[in-house]
């Protein structure tokens, strides 16, 4: 075959339209050009004497976004959350390790289990949040590492929720961090898993119609020197929130995270025009999440609608 410049390729030939093409070169300059909001968590948790927030605390932000203080793996809180209203997508990336992550003069981040169990709590946690995402969402995007100490429980996951298995997406990340063990490999990729319940074997239909213009395989940053380390150890980079979010949904969607940390899948929406009801367990994170969105939004409206004993 003649060598063809890609511009003298036609519609008939590449398969795809004009407007294809457009939608192909917007997601990636979103990707591009969502950027960071400079929050400085480290600054603003050192000025938690003792949370704000108190377990079972909701809010609400500007009429629109939800934020509870409370557990993903219990449908009650996750049905507060909710008011039984179907969600969209689901989109987190669930803790890796178990250890306290936040530590100040006031405060021990709260862990979902304690630190003294074994791995096979941390899979039974993994199927307790997901089983609740997919009871209240079209489609779960999960984003999880492959670690040393979680492979077994990680084929488990998937075997558990085979029928929902629609896809897996790689994160491929700009360097790979060197490995202290011998002869162990450098990790450069994270998985997200895509599940749902719908039987339509592997298209992902969450409202958002696309062909040809979504990979797989996603490069994508991740963030260097974690200078927050001491507050939150696995810092998610927006981008990776913001092209799930924009690839899969569309504008006013609502977005349920199970594991708002420090809000970055609320920021995510927030900048992309999309609704975001998320849950978090430590009141500490919920403050900082507060401020944070604050810090976007000066003139933000907060409400504090609700606190459970």
């Amino acid at each position: 075959l003649e060598e063809k410049d890609i511009d003298d390729l036609d519609d008939y030939t590449t398969g795809f339209t004009e407007e294809d093409l457009k939608e192909i070169s917007e997601l990636n300059l979103e990707e591009k050009e969502i950027g960071d909001d400079n929050f400085d968590a480290k600054s603003e948790v050192a000025k938690i004497k003792k949370p704000k927030t108190k377990p079972g605390d909701l809010y609400i932000l500007d009429d629109k976004h939800k934020i509870l203080c409370g557990d993903s793996t219990k449908k009650e809180d996750v049905n507060h959350l909710t008011n039984n209203k179907k969600i969209d997508i689901t989109f987190t990336s669930p803790p890796y390790n178990l250890e306290s992550s936040i530590r100040n003069n006031a405060t021990k981040r709260k862990t979902y289990i304690n630190e003294s169990q074994n791995i096979k709590d941390w899979d039974q946690f993994l199927k307790k949040f997901t089983q609740i995402a997919l009871d209240i969402s079209n489609t779960v995007f999960v984003n999880i590492q492959l670690l040393s100490n979680n492979k077994v429980d990680l084929v488990n996951y998937l075997a558990v929720f085979q029928e929902n298995l629609k896809d897996i997406i790689i994160w491929v990340k700009d360097v790979s961090v060197p490995t202290i063990g011998q002869n162990v490999l450098n990790r450069q990729f994270e998985f997200v898993f895509i599940l749902s319940n719908q039987n339509n074997n592997c298209a992902i239909t969450t409202g958002r119609e696309f062909r040809g213009t979504i990979s797989n395989v996603i490069h994508c940053p991740k963030i260097h020197h974690n200078e927050y380390a001491d507050v939150h150890r696995a810092l998610m980079p927006i981008e990776l929130a913001a092209f799930h979010i924009k690839s899969f949904t569309k504008e006013q969607s609502i977005i349920y995270e199970p594991f708002l940390g420090l809000g970055t899948t609320l920021i995510a929406a927030e900048k992309l025009n999309r609704i975001c009801y998320g849950l978090e367990i430590d009141p500490v994170y919920c403050d900082l999440i507060i401020e944070r969105y604050k810090k976007l939004k000066p003139d933000a409206k907060i409400e504090k609608i609700s606190t459970r004993s």
